[in-house]
């Protein structure tokens, strides 16, 4: 039987797909940004594996193969469960903006790097986004096995993956 799990609001359950979100971030305006999640498992125990995809906002080719793989059919073959956030940047998806319009910085360098942190009082401190990002960072690192993030060079290219 499946490996209990919940990310966000989604909670696995063996044989099926769970849609729901994950709260990164509160808005000033109150208005609280979610990234979806979707968790396939099979019947079987095996590995965790995350998708991720839509780091950028013009990169519609990793959320529409997150989309296009997570099956009914897939989920009847699987041993084991998939994670899946098909949009990692919603703000910027909404705008097509390789940028967030509440963190004007490439979502790329939010993620956590490993580097130890560093008490630099020079330094900026973390955006809301970039927090987000390190929680979010924190569950992969628990309950993941391998991690795949779908990327594009941009608008019009070919996906690859990371």
């Amino acid at each position: 039987m499946g490996q209990a799990m919940t990310v966000g609001t989604a909670t696995a359950k063996a044989g099926t797909i769970q849609y729901g979100h994950w709260d990164a971030l509160q808005h000033p305006t109150g208005h609280t940004e979610f990234l979806p999640v979707v968790i396939a498992q099979g019947r079987e125990d095996g590995p965790c594996l995350w998708l991720t995809a839509g780091i950028h906002g013009p990169e519609h080719g990793g959320p529409t193969v997150l989309y296009r793989l997570l099956t009914q059919d897939l989920v009847a073959r699987l041993r084991g469960t998939i994670v899946a956030i098909p949009a990692l940047n919603p703000a910027g998806l909404r705008t097509m903006s390789r940028e967030p319009y509440h963190a004007r910085t490439d979502p790329n360098r939010l993620w956590p790097d490993g580097k130890p942190p560093q008490d630099d009082p020079d330094k900026r401190p973390p955006t809301s986004l970039e927090r987000a990002y390190g929680r979010l960072f924190e569950k992969m690192v628990e309950v993941s096995d391998y991690l795949i993030d779908y990327h594009n060079a941009q608008t019009g290219s070919l996906s690859f993956d990371i």
